[in-house]
Order: C-alpha cells, then structure tokens, then sequence
C-alpha cells in the first residue's frame, strides 16, 4: 500500500459509515423529528443511500488503482501490458456490482410491512428484518459475481495505443477483483 493510499481509505471508512444509518438518525434526533412521515420517508431513502454509499467506498477505495492501472492478458494468460483504462473500467464494474449488492439487500427489509401481529411485538419484525437482510446478502453475494464475473474484459480498441500493437486479438482480459 502506498503512503498516498491512506487518505483515501481513511475518507472512504468515515464516510461510509458516517452516512451508513448515524447520520440520519442523528439528524432526526437532533431536527427534533419524530413523525410518521418522516420515518417513512428515512425508509425510502435507505436503500438507494445503501446503493451510493456501497459503490462510492469502492470508488474511493481502489481510485489509486486507476493510477497504476490493472495488468491486462490475451486469452491465454499471458500479460500483455498494464492498462489504465482496463482498471477504470474495473473500478466502475465493481462499484457498480457493490451498489447493487447493498441496494437490494437493505431494499427487501424496507419492504416488509407492520402487520397486527407484528404492532403487538415489535421485536419480532425487527428479528425478521434482520434475518431477511442476511438471507438476502447471502443471495446475492453469488448473484453479483454471476453477474458481474471476477474475470474482465475489454475491446482492443478501448485499450492504450502502446497495448493495442501489442495484440491482435480483439478482447483482452483483466482481473476485475471483488
């Protein structure tokens, strides 16, 4: 890890679980907001602030890796050179499969409805939500990589000049990591 690296890992962790749930509870809390609407309105907007915040640590996490640029291989394996483009490219795919990786798992607890039964033991539901949160992120942690494979690729003409003399071959390979 280089010295550089730090900062931006350091702002990603604040960030990401500053906004995570704290912030708004704490801005209700401190806004003096109790009201019904206003808790209806928190639960519509986790999920897409899940969603956000999960690909921008990621974006904020490996941008140094758009500096160095990711090595890139024919379909052999052999590397050909290392394409900046190709980690830009990697970055945006896996923010991309991490937004949608905690959109959706903290979207199906925010659609699970108080029922009679559920007003009469408030416990329950929030059992329930929690156990529907880990079944779904256990549902989709392979859901993301089937969708978004640990293996990328990329066009020739997409690449660097100095990369594309350098293979004929139409697609080239990168590790696109998790």
């Amino acid at each position: 890890m280089q010295k550089a690296d730090h900062p931006l890992y350091l702002s990603a962790s604040v960030l990401y679980l500053t906004c995570m749930g704290a912030a708004p509870a704490l801005a209700m809390k401190r806004l003096g907001i109790s009201s019904q609407s206003a808790r209806s309105v928190l639960r519509i907007l986790s999920p897409p602030l899940y969603a956000l915040l999960g690909g921008l640590s990621v974006a904020l996490v490996r941008f140094s890796e758009v500096d160095r640029g990711v090595q890139i291989m024919d379909q052999e394996g052999n590397v050909l050179g290392v394409s900046h483009k190709a980690a830009e490219k990697a970055m945006k795919e896996t923010a991309l499969s991490r937004s949608a990786l905690f959109g959706v798992t903290a979207l199906v607890p925010s659609l699970m409805r108080h029922s009679p039964h559920m007003l009469r033991n408030p416990r329950m539901l929030t059992l329930l939500r929690n156990l529907a949160a880990v079944v779904t992120f256990g549902m989709m942690v392979p859901v993301s990589f089937c969708l978004f494979p640990h293996k990328g690729s990329i066009s020739r003409e997409d690449l660097e000049e100095e990369l594309k003399e350098k293979t004929s071959e139409p697609i080239v390979f990168y590790n696109r990591g998790l």
